[in-house]
């Protein structure tokens, strides 16, 4: 049987975020995994490298050609129009 991670595992395994990979799926700069089970996003190893390398990522590396994408923090208009 294939191991399975989950976007979790998978997040840590490219060295992003979690947030940020979820970003990626829900905008579909990589693709959504083969099983999905209720609520649940489930890769395997081939999955996870295949998104590596579309998206550039050396084993461990942090780079993206969307760097300067962050997320809102306190005081950002996002968080206050989310805070209302």
């Amino acid at each position: 049987m294939r191991e399975l991670m989950t976007t979790g595992q998978v997040a840590r395994q490219l060295g992003v975020p979690r947030w940020r990979l979820l970003y990626w799926l829900d905008r579909q700069k990589v693709e959504e995994p083969a099983l999905i089970v209720p609520g649940r996003r489930l890769f395997t190893w081939e999955e996870v490298e295949r998104i590596r390398r579309s998206l550039g990522l050396g084993a461990g590396t942090v780079e993206h050609a969307e760097s300067s994408e962050h997320r809102p923090t306190a005081g950002s208009p996002c968080s206050e129009e989310r805070n209302r």
